[in-house]
Parts: structure tokens; sequence; C-alpha cells
């Protein structure tokens, strides 16, 4: 802090009328004067405040004429000086960590060459840092808490990956050290399987489970988890946490070992495509399973296919297989549907289904469809209906040349009561934009 007397010289001094801001946030009343200047209560309280604000500048200036004088002297950096507890004899500090230390005799220096000769290679090695702040090299951009918030930031930021980087050997930020002791710890790992299962039902567990399936690299490992889950797989398989077990299993296991879980997806295919939760698996069990099982899987879902097709989940399944845009499955789902097409068309998810039927860009799906909807005797109701509606938009979009000319028969008797429904009007302006020439029988 100054000194009462420096306060005092400073408050004689001539001050500009208008105050700072942060002096005028402790109170108008307290630091202004009636006149509008500060008083000279406000002036040795401002004066205080610079010299607080300023004490780390003038420490850092200080350090910095201290390393000046010491390479015109000759004098060893702080670094290399030996510390044993005393002061140097100018009695000053050396050692940037706050320890003593006493400079070697002056015949025993070595001569050192002049300021930038010697932080030459060091800048050129790091561009970033600047001088010799008598020890302490600060960086380019000053210190760090003189930055705004944002540049302080990224600064630490970079800082703290080159330190990572040079503990850890590598950019990664795990490294070579923690890789090694993974490879050591893989012949050491010892599981307990006994309550796998409930551990899998935990939120947390879960996660713990996971992370055991994917570390088991030895066959006995992953055979017992395989014994230890497999007993409760269907509880499993529904439980909003395990299920990624069963997922994470069926990634990375042998198919051998996780033919369990496909045989239980046959078997009980339909319990578990209708499940929040076994869809999914399900059409897991179809993106790993090797040929043989994966034929059984789809088999199985072609042939439920009708009730899948109308449940909140399963109809999930039904257009996973629709998705992989293989003919011969489209066909066979196109022909387990055949003959409720139009019923279907009425409902909300079995509605999406036969709308994915007709975008896989099979042209016999297509004709299927549009023959047998053109055929319903509830035609009509299908053109204003929330959900059919779309089915015979994307007839107008995806059909050929003869399915519209068959669809536009079909409407053309319906056209003037399009426009007294809000999806009537869609399949307006849809026929219009493929067939505007029946812009004149509107």
């Amino acid at each position: 802090r100054r000194p009462a007397a420096a306060a005092a010289a400073a408050a004689a001094l001539p001050v500009p009328p208008l105050v700072p801001t942060r002096y005028r946030r402790l109170g108008p009343g307290r630091h202004v004067g009636g006149d509008g200047r500060r008083t000279p209560e406000a002036a040795a309280a401002a004066a205080a405040a610079r010299g607080r604000l300023d004490g780390r500048r003038r420490r850092q200036a200080r350090q910095a004429r201290r390393g000046r004088r010491r390479r015109r002297r000759g004098a060893p950096p702080p670094e290399a000086a030996d510390v044993s507890g005393a002061r140097d004899p100018d009695g000053r500090r050396g050692a940037r960590d706050g320890r003593l230390a006493r400079a070697r005799p002056r015949a025993e220096r070595l001569p050192l060459p002049a300021g930038p000769a010697r932080l030459a290679p060091q800048a050129a090695r790091r561009p970033h840092l600047r001088g010799d702040q008598g020890g302490r090299r600060l960086p380019r951009h000053g210190p760090v808490w003189q930055l705004p918030r944002a540049e302080a930031s990224a600064v630490r930021h970079r800082r703290a990956a080159r330190r990572t980087h040079r503990r850890h050997g590598g950019s990664d930020g795990r490294g070579r050290a923690q890789r090694a002791r993974g490879r050591a710890w893989c012949e050491q790992r010892v599981f307990h399987t006994s309550s796998c299962e409930q551990v899998a039902l935990n939120v947390h567990g879960t996660r713990v489970v996971q992370k055991m399936v994917e570390c088991a690299d030895s066959a006995a490992q992953q055979s017992a988890l395989c014994a230890a889950l497999l007993p409760s797989i269907m509880q499993l398989i529904r439980d909003m946490n395990a299920n990624h077990v069963v997922q994470r299993c069926l990634a990375a296991l042998p198919a051998e070992l996780a033919a369990g879980i496909y045989d239980r997806a046959v078997s009980d295919c339909l319990a578990i495509a209708t499940h929040r939760h076994g869809c999914c698996v399900l059409q897991r069990c179809l993106d790993h399973a090797p040929a043989p099982h994966r034929e059984e899987i789809i088999g199985e879902v072609v042939r439920l296919a009708p009730k899948l097709v109308v449940d909140p989940f399963g109809n999930y399944v039904v257009q996973y297989i629709l998705d992989l845009r293989q003919p011969p499955l489209t066909h066979a789902i196109v022909q387990a549907l055949r003959g409720g097409f139009a019923e279907l068309s009425l409902q909300k998810f079995s509605s999406n289904v036969i709308e994915k039927c007709l975008k896989s860009g099979d042209p016999t799906a297509v004709a299927v469809v549009a023959n047998e909807l053109t055929a319903s005797e509830a035609f009509a109701t299908l053109l204003h209906d929330p959900f059919a509606n779309y089915v015979i938009q994307t007839l107008l979009t995806v059909g050929k040349d003869d399915v519209v000319a068959l669809l536009v028969a079909q409407i053309t008797p319906h056209l003037p009561t399009l426009r007294s429904t809000l999806y009537g009007k869609r399949i307006q302006a849809k026929l219009l934009k493929r067939c505007p020439a029946t812009k004149a029988a509107l």
C-alpha cells in the first residue's frame, strides 16, 4: 500500500470532474463532493486501488530488471544456480519457485552470450514465448490474468494439452503408458459373472457389463459372460437398461456364442418385435446375424407381418426389412399383406409400412397396391382419411404413367368433394402437379 503522505499528495493534485465507473458503484455520496469533484477520501481510495491493481505488473517489471542485470554480469540463470537455502552476494532471490539460491563465485562463472543469442534456440523451439523475465519466460500475449475471458480459456486449454502430450507421450490423452498397462492387465482380468444379469438391469451397472463384454478377449471370458446372461435373456431384452447389454453382445461376441440370442429371436419373434426395446434388439440381430440365422429371423418376420404392421413398435421391424431394398424381401412382405391394403391404409402405423413398400422402387409392388386400392369400395373414404391420403399421394408421386392413369380415372368422379377437406385438398394439389390436364375438370 502507498504511504499516507503519498496518498495526501495524490489528493492535492487536480482531479478531473468525471468519476470512473469502478468508483461510482460504491455510492456517489461518499466519493463526489457538492461541486462534482472527487473528495480527498475518494482520491485516496482510488490511489490505493490502483496500487493493488498494478502490484503484479510492478513485480514482473522488477523481475525483468533483475534478469537483465544478471545477464550483464554474466551470472547463470536461476535454474542453474546452486540451491543451498542462502541468499546470493547481492541478497536477491534466484530460483523462480521461491527458494533461496547462492550464485557461484565470479571466477567459476562461464562467459555467457548476450540475451538474444542465448535465447535463440529456445525461441526457435517455442516461438510463443518471449524474453527472460528474471528466470520466467512469459507468453507473447502477456500474463493470462490480463487477457479476456475467452482468450484466457483458450490459452489454458492449449497449456493443458501440451502437459497431457508430454505426460502420456501421445496426442490422444491416453498415451503409451496407459495402453501398455491395458495390455498387461488383459491376462490378469477375472470376471465375476455370478450376478451379472442383476447388474445389467441397473442404470449404472449396464455400462459396467457392456464394458466387460467389450474387454472379454479370451474364449473362457466370453463363454462365462454368455452362460451368465442367456438364462434371463428375455428379461434383459425387454429391460430399458439391459437391452443395451444384449445389443453389445451381438456386436462384440462371436456368432457361435451369440447363437442363443438368435434362436430366442426366432422362437419369440412376436413378443420381441412388439416390445419398445425388443424391436431395437431384433433390428440389431438382423445386422449382425450370420446368413442362416438371418434368413430364419426374416422368414418369421414376414410370416407375422400382418400383426406387426399394426403394432406401434413391430411396424419398425417390417420397415427395417423394406429399407434393405432387396426385391425378394419386398415381394414377400407385399404378398403377406395382400388383400388388406385398403384397410391397412386407414391405420396410422400400417399406412407408414405401405408407403415404405411404394417407395422401395419395385414397380410390381406399386402395381399390386394401386390395383387393390382402386378396386376397393371405400376408395372415397381413402381420399379424405388422415392416414390413407398419404398413401394416395405417394402413389401419384412414384407410380408410372399407367398407374397414375388408373388413379386419375378413379379420382375424377370425386373431384368436386376434394375441396371440402384438408386432406382432399392435398390430393388435389398433388394431382394437378402430376397431371395438369385435370385442371379443366376442376
